[in-house]
């Protein structure tokens, strides 16, 4: 039997190697400045999957050709930024670029090829599985126990959290109840609070979805072991979760909120507030890397995704960006999707934005998740194929 893989197999097959081999070589405290060869391995297949997107950009879209207007954006920059020899993170730059072209990739490929939900499963799965293990293996929870201002792993948190609205469409839902509650442990290992104050305010959204399609006993159970997992956490752990929480309502010697956001946040919107030359188009790549640096602040984005896309693009990048993810809401709003599905766009909108507001998301392998499960569902279940095909 011949088998014929087309451009949207090829792309998710790639990103499934890549999850595997992040499982299998993760990158620990300390090297993550070291040259690997699987470091290597994993730029050229992310180099496939954007050699495999490019095309897409060049095809008429209609839901997301803001996004499409973003990543010619974003190359002109990255072709800007090496003729006049300025030096920024290449490897961010070009995943926020693999974001916004992803948005354009699937919504082509997905309009005019047959989904194979088998390898949708299967990324969905790598995926989660790569960030839990990599979570539970660094031991984040002991890590706060012996340091608590040494935690770490934001990104791998947020990344679980992006995942869930893709498991909730792919999978049962007595499936997707079980990820729920694993993801809600692993979120809680990490202590990341932007995670988990994301996680539990999803639970009004996937809730009645839950409740439909499992028996009140089942249900019942659910959320006693929820309730049971969440009272032995904080019986246990209560000082090291009241330290962790503490900060984001009491300020720091220099008067900043939020483990010192504030501060930081405050100085580049003042610098952008005072330069209007750059208001339109920004301060160019790896502009907000130097500015943190010159200021004292030893991080290399501006842990806001609203922020970095405004200081680096400028108000033309903000807008073509963001209205992405209001684009999904308003999709979901004016199309006669099942209520379902409508739950599912409005997460995959609510997760972004509030995840941006703490943390940066605009750099996160993960979003592809969203965009594919947004995608998915506008031109999959619009035509109720997803009916025919047993798989909603």
């Amino acid at each position: 039997m011949r088998i014929r893989l087309n451009r949207l197999d090829i792309v998710l097959l790639l990103l499934i190697i890549i999850n595997i081999i992040n499982y299998l070589y993760p990158k620990g405290q300390g090297i993550e400045l070291q040259h690997r060869w699987e470091d290597n391995i994993v730029y050229f297949l992310y180099a496939g999957v954007i050699s495999l997107m490019l095309p897409s950009l060049f095809v008429r879209v209609r839901y997301f050709s803001c996004m499409c207007f973003m990543s010619w954006m974003i190359l002109f920059y990255i072709i800007y930024a090496y003729t006049d020899g300025d030096k920024f993170n290449q490897n961010v730059v070009i995943r926020t670029f693999m974001v916004a072209c992803s948005f354009v990739f699937f919504e082509e490929e997905i309009y005019k090829r047959k989904i194979n939900i088998q390898l949708c499963r299967l990324y969905a799965l790598t995926l989660f599985i790569q960030y839990s293990i990599l979570i539970i293996s660094e031991n984040r929870l002991m890590t706060a126990v012996l340091n608590v201002h040494t935690v770490g792993g934001q990104s791998l948190a947020n990344s679980v959290v992006f995942i869930l609205p893709l498991i909730f469409y792919l999978f049962k839902s007595k499936t997707s109840t079980i990820f729920y509650l694993a993801g809600f442990i692993v979120v809680f290992i990490s202590l990341r609070r932007t995670a988990i104050i994301t996680y539990l305010l999803m639970l009004p959204f996937i809730y009645k979805k839950i409740v439909q399609s499992v028996s009140r006993k089942q249900a019942f159970l659910f959320l006693l072991v929820l309730c049971v997992a969440v009272f032995f956490i904080i019986s246990k752990y209560r000082i090291i979760i009241e330290m962790r929480f503490l900060n984001l309502y009491e300020a720091n010697s220099e008067g900043e909120y939020g483990s010192g956001r504030t501060g930081w946040l405050i100085v580049l919107l003042k610098e952008f507030v005072s330069s209007p030359k750059n208001w339109l188009q920004g301060f160019g790549l790896g502009a907000v890397s130097k500015s943190m640096s010159l200021h004292g602040y030893p991080f290399g984005h501006a842990h806001n995704g609203y922020v970095e896309i405004l200081y680096t693009y400028g108000l033309i990048g903000f807008c073509l960006w963001f209205y992405a993810f209001v684009k999904i809401a308003v999709v979901a709003k004016k199309n006669a999707f099942r209520y379902n599905l409508k739950l599912i766009l409005y997460l995959c909108s609510f997760l972004f934005f509030l995840i941006s507001v703490m943390s940066g998301t605009t750099f996160l392998p993960s979003v592809l998740a969203i965009s594919l499960c947004v995608n998915m569902i506008i031109y999959k279940d619009k035509c109720h194929v997803a009916k025919n095909e047993g798989y909603s």
